[in-house]
């Protein structure tokens, strides 16, 4: 028996042998990760449960085989997120055929293990649909503990990470549970074997996938009633100013997805406040269940998770062209009548004029990634809207105007001096606060006892600087500013310091200050002046949020 995956329907006391049919043609693994996708048409009308035995055994299908890297994000998410105790032990299992054991896998298998701590049941991973007695040897939670032990030396560099967490309150398991764990941690810090690849997690990890539109659909159909039942369109609303999209229903029972994303999306607010954004960034919720989720449904939902709702932030519904939206943003759902049978986690990055830049889906994303994000797209929008207006006022303003206006610009241009001064000796990002050294600071190195250890140190810093520097002659066109910090760096490192010249510190520290300063004179257009002002408060409440988290 073969699978038509074009089939519109397939009964589901045949899937598993049409499935086991692709897993004997290994040049059709693809159609089994296609059938992983929550909108694939296999689910429609589906109950919850039948899709997640669907997928549960498409897994271990997949699995029969090296496990290939498209696969694994949705293992992954099954262990973020999952709640089915037969697909999260299916996700286990397929996880062992893995090539490549990293110790990012424990931490998604602690999650999994949190997950299914109140619903943990035995399972049947030989037959189709996971029903066990019992007195069945095999449950979810013994299978991730298996997949644990299978992680072996990979576990070591994160055991201790693993066991505090154990310790506090982010994982409520049974002290029975907690003791497998620990047992299993004991036996993997034993286990002196090395992991066939290093411990980061692979960027496909973040969930972030850049887009590239292909083709167009109209979206001029597509209108939205917001949470004080006011209508807009989605071009009235997402042109104009870079947008931060989620998508939920208020129906959602997995506080893993919906709950938290609308959470999420309230602490990105925070971040974009604090960063100088208010105004500049929208920000939308529209729910996958717009006859359900009517206006004060999604008011309540959204004010219950903090989330700020004004004319630039709503909570929506599509009233009209639902369809079209779901196309436009390929989203991962599919329904049983008009409820969510399946979701994935999305969230996308829209540009001024309406057009996806990125997303980031299925697995939850970090809030202080995303603003970073938002922050890179605000700059190429204002950028690209500061080169326009720059054009028109050229056009159409009198060289000769005076008035309250002019006398405020001429202001400005008087104290700019004092500006790029200032800014050239603040970081002009977040990575460049920890790295800028003063001119003070590198005349003085060379009369420090045991100086020569610092200067890798400073060579590193240097460069950093200058990274900063040359981003900043990106926008500007102008490279003055950066040659001149190079040749200060080089003199003052290579002559000064290195071949120990003190007069030549000194020179080459005023030439790197001079560098920096005109670096940022000639980088500080409107949008850079903003730019550098938005990434200090975002460095600063980044801070705040770390040093709380650690406080706690």
């Amino acid at each position: 028996m073969t699978l038509d995956v074009a089939a519109i329907e397939v009964p589901e006391r045949d899937f598993a042998q049409m499935v086991d049919a692709l897993d004997e043609l290994p040049t059709r693994q693809f159609e089994l990760i296609a059938l992983l996708s929550e909108a694939h048409h296999v689910y429609r009308q589906r109950s919850a449960s039948a899709v997640a035995r669907m997928r549960g055994w498409t897994l271990l299908a997949i699995a029969r085989q090296p496990l290939p890297d498209a696969a694994m994000v949705y293992i992954l998410e099954e262990f973020e997120t999952g709640r089915s105790p037969y697909s999260v032990a299916c996700a286990a299992r397929a996880l062992r055929s893995a090539p490549s054991p990293t110790p990012t896998m424990a931490i998604f298998l602690l999650h999994a293990a949190a997950n299914i701590r109140g619903t943990d049941d035995y399972v049947d991973l030989v037959r189709y649909g996971g029903v066990a007695d019992d007195d069945g040897d095999a449950t979810a939670f013994s299978e991730l503990m298996v997949t644990l032990r299978w992680l072996g030396g990979a576990v070591a560099g994160v055991a201790d990470i693993v066991e505090a967490s154990l310790k506090s309150n982010d994982h409520l398991l049974s002290h029975e549970q907690i003791d497998s764990v620990t047992d299993c941690l004991a036996a993997t810090r034993a286990d002196r074997s090395e992991p066939s690849s290093c411990c980061g997690a692979p960027e496909a990890w973040s969930g972030l996938q850049r887009w590239v539109q292909r083709g167009s659909i109209d979206l001029s159909g597509v209108e939205f009633e917001d949470q004080d039942g006011l209508r807009v369109r989605y071009n009235e609303f997402f042109f104009g100013q870079p947008s931060f999209v989620v998508f939920f229903y208020t129906r959602c029972d997995n506080e893993g997805k919906c709950s938290l994303t609308v959470t999420k999306l309230a602490r990105v607010q925070v971040l974009l406040d604090a960063a100088g954004m208010s105004g500049r960034v929208r920000t939308a919720a529209i729910t996958y269940d717009p006859e359900y989720d009517l206006s004060p449904r999604l008011r309540g939902y959204a004010e219950s998770r903090g989330v700020k709702m004004s004319a630039n932030s709503r909570v929506m519904r599509a009233v009209t062209g639902a369809a079209s939206l779901r196309a436009y943003f390929e989203l991962g759902v599919n329904f049983i009548e008009s409820l969510v049978n399946r979701h994935r986690i999305e969230a996308f990055l829209l540009d001024d004029r309406g057009a996806i830049t990125a997303s980031f889906v299925r697995l939850q994303w970090s809030e202080l990634r995303v603003v970073a994000e938002i922050l890179k797209l605000a700059e190429r929008c204002e950028i690209s809207h500061d080169g326009n207006e720059k054009t028109d006022a050229t056009a159409t303003t009198p060289v000769d105007s005076v008035g309250p206006r002019s006398i405020r610009s001429e202001s400005r241009r008087m104290l700019a001096p004092v500006l790029y001064v200032a800014m050239a000796l603040l970081p002009k990002c977040p990575i460049c606060g920890a790295a800028y050294v003063s001119v003070s600071g590198i005349m003085a190195l060379p009369q420090l006892p045991s100086v020569y250890w610092l200067v890798p140190a400073l060579t590193v810093l240097s460069v950093v600087n200058l990274i900063s520097l040359w981003w900043l002659a990106q926008t500007s066109r102008d490279w003055s500013g950066f040659v001149f910090a190079l040749v200060g760096a080089t003199i003052t490192i290579g002559w000064g310091i290195a071949l120990d010249c003190p007069p030549a510190a000194a020179i080459g520290g005023v030439v790197t200050l001079a560098g920096s300063v005109l670096g940022v004179w000639r980088g500080s257009t409107g949008a850079g002046r903003r730019r550098a002002r938005r990434y200090l408060s975002f460095a600063a409440e980044t801070l705040r949020t770390l040093s709380r988290r650690s406080a706690r």
